[in-house]
This record gives structure tokens, sequence and C-alpha cells, in this order.
């Protein structure tokens, strides 16, 4: 199973449990999985401006990321694509 088809499913499984009144456990356990598998999938780094020249996390503004060095941000975990 790709993460595509993997998103998909959590998806249906959040509309078919929302419909039918799944409790908070079993939302907040979906929503998890769902955040889970969105830092799995690589977001492009977002370049500086200015004399220093670095990297910064689309996802939390970590900044000082050196290209190459790490596959995913130090501060929060998101999957980098550089």
């Amino acid at each position: 199973m790709n993460k595509v088809r993997a998103k998909e499913i959590i998806e249906e499984m959040y509309d078919y449990w929302k419909a039918n009144h799944m409790t908070f456990q079993e939302m907040k356990a979906l929503e998890l999985a769902k955040e889970a598998l969105e830092k799995q999938t690589g977001k492009d780094v977002i370049p500086s401006s200015g004399d220093d020249f670095y990297y910064i996390c689309p996802t939390c503004g970590e900044n000082e990321l050196e290209q190459g060095c790490e596959d995913y941000c130090p501060k929060c975990g998101q999957k980098l694509k550089y």
C-alpha cells in the first residue's frame, strides 16, 4: 500500500465513523494516523533569505537546516525534500 492509498483509507474511515457517531478516542486515533502519514510525506524545505544561507522546515519553521544532512526535521519530525 502506498501513502496516497493509506491516506484515502484513513479519510474514508474518518467519514464513515463521523457519520456513525464514532467515539472521541476513535476520532483522535484517526487524526493521529493522518498526522503521522503526513510527516512521512516529504515536503520541500524553504530557502532562507539573507547573507547566511540555510534551509527552513516548512512545517514548524525550524531553521539552520543544512542541505542533505537531515532527512527529517530534528524539531518536529517532518520528512524533508531538498
